[in-house]
């Protein structure tokens, strides 16, 4: 005599069982397969969403066939048995359910891409991290410092995100003090000496570095954030006074910078040469 598992024999439970498996693998396999066909002829965040979305049609694909055709249920007659029981694990799993719906709005809005230098607000903070993975549940990001940061979808919906890869250029501020009465314009003349040298910097990029700032010029999303057709004019650095004490005179240097992973090393290269030009010229920042 068969043994029965709610009407399905052993036999065939562990044929679907079987199924499953295989179902999962073939899936695994057309992720990997797609990828790989795919990964060179088109950015690499719409290759894995076209592969993500073919794993996800096969599992659902594949089960609808083992359940109905292996086991032989009523779909119709599973679901209304099992209403109440779905009710319940809907209620138990409302975070999930979140997550997954946001990461689907995520999927359709594409605020974020593979690879985007990216800041995510709210607390506690994530830093600057470029984005690693984008699944239906969560973002995973690596931080400049190597920190792995798994980011749930819907926080991202409800969050600030600030995308760095997607404005192109980023100014940042970098902050001097010198002594009351020192000459401002011969500060300035050697803070843009010092800005001069960095092959980094507009004006004086240097080759390569020009031709990445045009491209990112004739990027679509790029034309849309400018009232004219950007140029490298626009992002000329400055130097500001931003304020005054009894004693001392605040100074920042406002630059722009293309790969805002870059920024530290930027800065700090920019700020021993300044330091280093302020020496032979006998002038020395507030103490």
């Amino acid at each position: 005599m068969a043994i029965e598992i709610g009407g399905v024999t052993l036999e065939t439970f562990f044929g679907f069982i079987a199924l499953v498996i295989a179902i999962f693998l073939l899936s695994a396999l057309a992720n990997a397969g797609l990828r790989r066909l795919m990964d060179n002829r088109i950015k690499r965040s719409n290759s894995k969403l076209i592969a993500r979305l073919i794993q996800y049609l096969t599992i659902v694909v594949g089960l609808y066939i083992g359940i109905v055709m292996v086991l032989g249920l009523d779909l119709t007659a599973l679901f209304a048995s099992l209403g109440l029981i779905a009710l319940a694990v809907a209620f138990a799993s409302q975070q999930i359910l979140q997550n997954t719906m946001a990461g689907i709005l995520i999927f359709i809005q594409r605020p974020i891409h593979l690879e985007d230098w990216v800041e995510i607000g709210g607390l506690p903070t994530t830093g600057i991290g470029r984005v690693k993975d984008i699944t239906l549940s969560r973002i995973t990001l690596r931080n400049a410092d190597g920190r792995i940061v798994f980011i749930p979808n819907s926080i991202i919906l409800n969050s600030k995100v600030i995308n760095y890869t997607r404005a192109g250029f980023t100014e940042v501020a970098v902050p001097l003090r010198f002594p009351v009465g020192m000459d401002m314009e011969r500060v300035r003349s050697i803070i843009m000496d010092a800005v001069k040298l960095n092959p980094r910097l507009p004006p004086n990029l240097d080759q390569e570095e020009e031709r990445s700032y045009i491209r990112m010029f004739n990027l679509p999303q790029i034309k849309l954030l400018f009232d004219k057709k950007p140029d490298i004019s626009l992002f000329v650095p400055r130097t500001l006074v931003t304020g005054i004490t009894g004693s001392e005179v605040m100074v920042e240097i406002r630059i722009w910078v293309r790969e805002i992973q870059t920024r530290e090393q930027i800065i700090s290269d920019l700020l021993e040469s300044v330091n280093d030009r302020l020496s032979r010229e006998g002038l020395k920042l507030a103490c």
